[in-house]
């Protein structure tokens, strides 16, 4: 993914990435974005201990490139070339610490 045509990011999402990394800004957060590692959503609710999405679900999770995070996308409305980052999920310390065990040689 070019950095350019990235993905647009809500406040939420970015906010809640704040909490990770205070005074990130949305560039910083496409660079975690495309330095991340796609992981599909039953990974996702592993690293989260949430429940799975719907099987209907178009939502696609991206692993912050820390390991520290999920950022959640999800199709745009406006535009169905792009995603829009909806969230930032952030991970316990022990998921941390298992992420980065799972993806150490990426």
């Amino acid at each position: 993914m070019k950095l350019e045509s990235g993905p647009f990011i809500t406040r939420h999402a970015l906010e809640r990435f704040q909490q990770h990394f205070p005074g990130a800004g949305f560039r910083f957060m496409l660079f975690d974005i495309k330095d991340g590692f796609a992981i599909d959503s039953q990974m996702a609710a592993l690293l989260t201990g949430r429940r799975p999405p719907r099987a209907q679900s178009k939502s696609q999770y991206i692993l912050s490139s820390r390991k520290q995070g999920i950022h959640v996308l999800e199709p745009s409305q406006a535009d169905k070339m792009k995603n829009v980052v909806v969230t930032y999920l952030r991970l316990p310390l022990e998921q941390q610490q298992f992420a980065e065990e799972q993806w150490i040689a990426a």
